[in-house]
């Protein structure tokens, strides 16, 4: 795989689909959405992507996997691509980065569910765990799930 550095100045959509690893469709989805720029095409027919497009879409890709949804994304890439009011920036970041810690709070009790599992069944001394052993431990970590039955 090339490196960025020894990338060409333009590359086409099946090239910038491969080294942002998601689908050529994906690519025109995110054209669609105005996630990133419509690109001219040549006179053959292909459309060119710069190297600027291929990092926004790594970008794109990178926050979808984290749980942001397009949405979401669409505001980040407006701050990027305009800027904003000093308010507005404060206001957009602190709202983002109240979401962040509470999405960290959420994964840490995910977390801290999956090791008590995973303690349980290797500590047991059984070889089958029974699903009211598991359900206990969800309950006594998270409360998740409502009382079976109920």
């Amino acid at each position: 795989m090339q490196e960025k550095n020894t990338l060409p100045d333009s590359i086409t959509i099946g090239r910038l689909s491969c080294l942002a690893e998601v689908d050529v469709a994906t690519v025109r989805f995110y054209e669609r959405s105005g996630l990133l720029e419509s690109q001219d095409r040549t006179q053959s027919g292909y459309r060119l992507y710069s190297r600027n497009s291929l990092a926004r879409v790594q970008f794109i890709r990178r926050a979808r996997e984290t749980g942001y949804n397009l949405d979401e994304i669409k505001q980040v890439l407006q701050l990027h691509d305009q800027g904003g009011s000093k308010p507005e920036i404060e206001e957009f970041t602190a709202r983002m980065i109240t979401e962040v810690d509470e999405k960290i709070h959420s994964l840490g009790k995910w977390r801290q569910l999956f090791i008590d599992i995973s303690e349980y069944a290797q500590y047991s001394g059984n070889e089958q765990i029974e699903a009211e052993e598991v359900d206990t431990l969800m309950r006594g970590q998270c409360n998740m799930l409502a009382k079976k039955g109920a």
